[in-house]
């Protein structure tokens, strides 16, 4: 039984690279859609380790190709719900709002992501500056500074 299916396998395998050999296109249906946003979930706290107070944040999120200076390639506006310090934004999305001074607007995150040497994004790392500006009672927080380090965007968000 095991050799039949293994035999069924291998001839599977076999044949798909027949047919990407031959330069057969793959239906559509056959392949995986990639969704165009990206989770990202943090923690805000203080310099003493207390959570940040509950509440709707909002949030300036880049991404960069360097991991100090440069300019964004990307980013968007962001409101995002803070529970005992910890978030959740769902980069890309419809919900956020276009920065200026970026290449691709906060819908287009898959184009940033994607390696372009007309953006100066080679392939190699990409970084995620994230800027808290506006605190849980709506008013502005005492400063607007993109926390540091710069978080490195370690694999492809959807493999």
């Amino acid at each position: 039984m095991k050799k039949t299916a293994m035999t069924i396998l291998m001839g599977a395998l076999v044949s798909a690279g027949v047919v990407m050999e031959s330069g057969a296109t793959v239906p559509s249906s056959i392949t995986a859609h990639v969704p165009g946003t990206m989770n990202y979930q943090g923690r805000l706290v203080a310099p003493n380790g207390s959570p940040y107070a509950d509440g709707t944040y909002t949030f300036d999120i880049r991404l960069y190709t360097m991991a100090n200076g440069g300019d964004p390639i990307w980013g968007g506006t962001y409101s995002a719900y803070v529970k005992d310090g910890y978030f959740n934004i769902m980069l890309g999305s419809s919900g956020g709002q276009a920065l200026s001074g970026t290449d691709y607007t906060h819908t287009e995150l898959w184009k940033a992501l994607w390696p372009d040497s007309d953006n100066g994004s080679n392939g190699s790392s990409l970084y995620l500056g994230v800027t808290p500006w506006q605190g849980a009672n709506g008013a502005n927080l005492s400063s607007k500074v993109e926390l540091t380090p710069r978080q490195t965007l370690m694999s492809a968000p959807y493999a």
